[in-house]
């Protein structure tokens, strides 16, 4: 990955909200590395619909008195860095022949929300790994909404 070299170290309770939202979704919901009472709590009721997203917000403080002092390697990669790295994926190489091609698969597939410019979400990116399936970790509808709506970079939490 090209943009590698330019990421920054900051602790998550340094992070913008939509990082920090990011990062505890990923590391809470989609995992179970992180926990606590209220977000168990939160989690046993569902978690697909927006007044479930307005509560995990809402715990945001919870999360950073747990773990605003773990730092995070973040930066903006060029989109066309991202889409050259998960076009050499095997599952995605070997089933499309181009960009295009996928990308216009993947956004038939089901709803991929709009994001405004403040409220764009980073994805998750694997800092080095053997297989390149392992690149992107999480935020694939992000990923796609980005490039469709043509942003120049992506957001981007190296883990």
């Amino acid at each position: 990955m090209k943009d590698i070299e330019c990421t920054r170290m900051v602790s998550f309770s340094n992070l913008p909200e939509p990082y920090q939202l990011a990062i505890a979704w990923w590391m809470s919901v989609d995992g179970v590395s992180w926990n606590f009472k209220n977000l168990n709590d939160l989690l046993e009721c569902g978690y697909e619909n927006d007044i479930f997203l307005e509560k995990f917000r809402q715990l945001l403080p919870e999360f950073n008195d747990l773990y605003g002092n773990i730092d995070f390697n973040i930066a903006d990669f060029d989109t066309s860095n991202v889409i050259d790295s998960v076009m050499v994926m095997e599952e995605i190489s070997s089933s499309f022949s181009t960009w295009q091609e996928y990308h216009q698969w993947y956004i038939s597939g089901g709803h991929i929300p709009q994001y405004s410019e403040n409220e764009r979400w980073p994805v998750i990116i694997a800092k080095s790994s053997e297989k390149h399936d392992e690149f992107l970790l999480d935020g694939w509808h992000r990923f796609h909404s980005y490039a469709r709506s043509k942003h120049k970079t992506i957001p981007v939490v190296l883990f």
